[in-house]
């Protein structure tokens, strides 16, 4: 039933501040961020003792994280870099009937948005109208939205071979999009060579607890031409092409936890969590959680936007607490493929910090590997790993301090 014939604290403070003379407040100022980082330092060594003077928090020369000269759509060069998704299949359920049966019975008025720059495609089934739907494009917006390779028509996508480890291999309709966007999808219509924006993005929880994770975009078909045969309305069902979508997690890449000074003697070190993959000219930084409620940019990315939330809002650290996608977003530069020189600033009554791991003095942030299990909102990192505090005093000890987490106390 289908139609009627889309810290240094004390430094950073001081930035954006312009002063045209050495005036008092320029001095109240300076006072004001010696005093913050002078009490946090005081508090990190009352949590977790003496720090070793070599200490380097995670950000030493062998933990720069490994570097991609060139990122192409052939699977064969990025199988090794990037979580590849399993194929649309029937593991747990017959995913593509139980997809394609909600959407074609199922009227939609509004999905969700997710914000990727990096991720994968894969088809999931059509309509009698797929055929017809001869263009997927994707994109940071209405101006930026590039013809996604290899999806040329619901029902007919090129098979391209995926692999998943050096001996497994496995054939999917599928393609991986580097550096471009979610925020705007769209088709062309082979019918009246037009391009129409009609889709939704729903979440597989909402179809199918089962399915929690995926991320199905789907399209309503139109077409406007001047014969009757092609004089179609969208009908609010959007099963005419239904694919499957989800973020590119790099394997490679690097983890940093941070305290964003607001609040201090908690010692979550979730305020802001991301992961970094350098590109020789851009870097991907997946944003995972943000528990802090101040302004705070990643490479100059407001996190809370990003995460596409209030810039006061908490999430992905509390169990029960509002879960959002992760937020992938790729910037210009490759910080000398070193994720330390990556800048972490958070703004605070007028003034910003730009947050800070140095040798052997109180870390504002710390590198850990992505299988890294940040504690929850107001736990303290001792208690969820209490062997944190021998690694701070020896840097050459316990060095796997994060490996064991004590249970109920980190964001899984």
């Amino acid at each position: 039933m289908k139609k009627n014939y889309l810290m240094s604290a004390a430094v950073a403070l001081a930035i954006g501040f312009v002063a045209t003379s050495c005036s008092k407040e320029t001095n109240l100022y300076d006072e004001a961020a010696a005093q913050k980082l002078a009490q946090y330092e005081a508090k990190f060594v009352q949590n977790f003792g003496q720090i070793d003077s070599k200490q380097t928090w995670g950000f030493g020369e062998s933990s720069r994280a490994a570097v991609t000269r060139s990122m192409s759509s052939n699977a064969n060069e990025w199988y090794t870099k990037v979580n590849v998704p399993k194929p649309v299949g029937t593991e747990v359920l017959d995913e593509k009937e139980v997809v394609m049966n909600y959407f074609a019975t199922t009227k939609l008025s509004k999905g969700v948005s997710v914000n990727w720059s990096d991720y994968f495609i894969q088809e999931v089934g059509c309509s009698e109208y797929g055929p017809n739907m001869n263009f997927l494009h994707g994109g940071k917006s209405a101006e930026e939205n590039d013809h996604i390779e290899n999806f040329n028509a619901g029902g007919d996508v090129k098979m391209k071979e995926v692999y998943t480890s050096n001996t497994d291999k496995y054939s999917d309709e599928i393609a991986f999009v580097v550096n471009g966007g979610t925020a705007f999808f769209s088709y062309h219509n082979s019918l009246d060579a037009e391009t129409y924006s009609n889709y939704v993005i729903i979440p597989g929880e909402q179809i199918d607890e089962r399915l929690a994770g995926w991320y199905y975009l789907g399209f309503d078909f139109e077409a406007h031409g001047q014969d009757a045969d092609k004089q179609i309305e969208a009908d609010g069902y959007y099963n005419d092409w239904v694919v499957r979508i989800c973020p590119g997690i790099y394997t490679d890449a690097q983890r940093v936890i941070a305290e964003d000074l607001g609040t201090i003697g908690d010692f979550d070190f979730n305020d802001v969590v991301f992961d970094a993959h350098f590109e020789w000219d851009h870097t991907v930084i997946t944003i995972q959680a943000a528990g802090g409620t101040l302004p705070l940019k990643v490479a100059g990315v407001e996190v809370h936007e990003a995460l596409q939330v209030g810039k006061t809002d908490m999430v992905n650290t509390t169990v029960g607490q509002k879960r959002v996608p992760v937020a992938i977003v790729s910037v210009e530069g490759n910080f000398d493929y070193n994720i330390n020189n990556i800048p972490v600033t958070v703004e605070n009554n007028g003034a910003v910090d730009v947050l800070k791991a140095e040798a052997g003095k109180a870390p504002q942030k710390i590198c850990v590997p992505t299988s890294y299990k940040w504690a929850t909102e107001r736990t303290n990192i001792k208690t969820a790993y209490p062997r944190f505090p021998l690694w701070v005093q020896d840097s050459n000890t316990n060095q796997d301090w994060y490996a064991e987490p004590v249970k109920g106390t980190v964001y899984e």
